[in-house]
């Protein structure tokens, strides 16, 4: 997954789309890339840390020595991401096939999807939508810890776990930033997803 994720040159996923200045905000990790800035700028006014940035000589190495380079799969879309999620998957299919991985494309039925990824977990690669992280508390454990209720990747980490049970009872601000960052630097070095934009509001 890191191979993946450093494969990815996000900004040119959908061009005309990701590469703006406005509209879309790049993602390096779990949380939007513009967390601190949007709600805390008197206390930080830095973009998230990229720490798995676009590398695609590195991602070839990775890919052929963890023997993702050669391997199929099929990307999941639900309907209701309509033409954004078809140019988005698109991209990834298009990226991902530099590293040597042929991945299809696949649009279903959104509760085809619900029940393959949520339910039954029984798929390969799924483009996903979720709300919410902008906040500055969200409820962006459910993904990952142990035990989350919308935990479909099946990490499970015990040093994640006691990093969010910290994050979510902090009141301190100073503290409450510097547990994000450990999160982000944690969730990144695991590397349970692809972490690619956010449309801004």
């Amino acid at each position: 997954r890191e191979a993946m994720a450093m494969a990815l040159d996000k900004k040119n996923l959908i061009p005309s789309i990701t590469d703006q200045e406005s509209g879309v905000i790049i993602n390096n990790g779990p949380f939007p890339s513009n967390l601190f800035s949007a709600n805390i700028p008197e206390y930080v006014d830095e973009p998230m840390p990229d720490l798995l940035p676009y590398n695609l000589d590195k991602a070839k190495k990775l890919a052929a020595s963890g023997g993702v380079s050669g391997q199929n799969a099929i990307l999941l879309y639900p309907d209701s991401m309509g033409e954004f999620g078809r140019q988005m998957a698109d991209g990834i299919v298009k990226q991902l096939a530099e590293i040597g991985m042929t991945v299809e494309a696949k649009r279903t039925g959104d509760q085809v999807f619900h029940r393959m990824v949520y339910t039954e977990k029984s798929y390969e690669l799924a483009l996903m939508y979720c709300e919410g992280f902008d906040n500055l508390y969200s409820s962006i454990g459910d993904w990952y810890r142990s035990k989350g209720s919308q935990n479909v990747t099946g990490i499970a980490d015990s040093k994640l776990n006691n990093l969010f049970d910290a994050w979510e009872k902090e009141v301190v601000t100073a503290n409450w930033v510097d547990l994000t960052l450990q999160l982000n630097s944690r969730i990144c070095e695991l590397s349970p997803a692809l972490y690619l934009c956010s449309l801004q509001k």
